[in-house]
Order: C-alpha cells, then structure tokens, then sequence
C-alpha cells in the first residue's frame, strides 16, 4: 500500500505543477488536470476502506456498506465493490 500513497502523493504533486505551469490554452489544462484527478482517484480506491454497517444476511453471510458509492452491500469473501471498485478491509 506504500506504493499507492506514494503514487497518490507524485500525482497530486504533478497535478499542482500542471496547473501553476501551463496557463494556455485553458482547454490542455483542465484536460492535464482532470487526468491528474483521475489517476488519484483510481489509485484512492486501491486502499481499503472498512465496510459500513456490517450485519449478517439471512445466509449467515457478513454483508456491509460500500464506504464510498453507499450504494452497494457487499459479501464478506468479495474484496472490491461491484459498484465502484473500492478495495475493502474486513478485518476486525
């Protein structure tokens, strides 16, 4: 997982040089920035995030929130949300 902060941090790091260093044409820079914001995000979801609201289901199975779509309940055994990809952690 240290590689993954690491990563967030270099492209938010890029991503403020980007927008202080090109100034023109506005279009090239909200499309650097909206890579930049893209990548963060993607890499974001690959640290885990404890499960809301777990409680088990008629099966017996641990089932919990997504923390970050609040969309999706999710089954103990899947590691990711269906939904948005969040990369979840189950442990106590």
């Amino acid at each position: 997982m240290n590689n993954v902060l690491e990563s967030i941090e270099y492209f938010r790091k890029a991503k403020d040089y980007a927008e202080r260093e090109y100034y023109e044409p506005k279009r090239d820079t909200e499309i650097i920035t909206n890579l930049f914001n893209t990548a963060i995000k993607s890499l974001e979801k690959q640290i885990p995030r404890k499960p809301l609201e777990q409680q088990l289901n008629i099966n017996k199975d641990l089932i919990g929130l997504c923390p970050i779509c609040m969309e999706m309940w999710v089954i103990k055994y899947k590691g990711y949300c269906a939904n948005c990809g969040q990369k979840l952690d189950w442990r106590d």
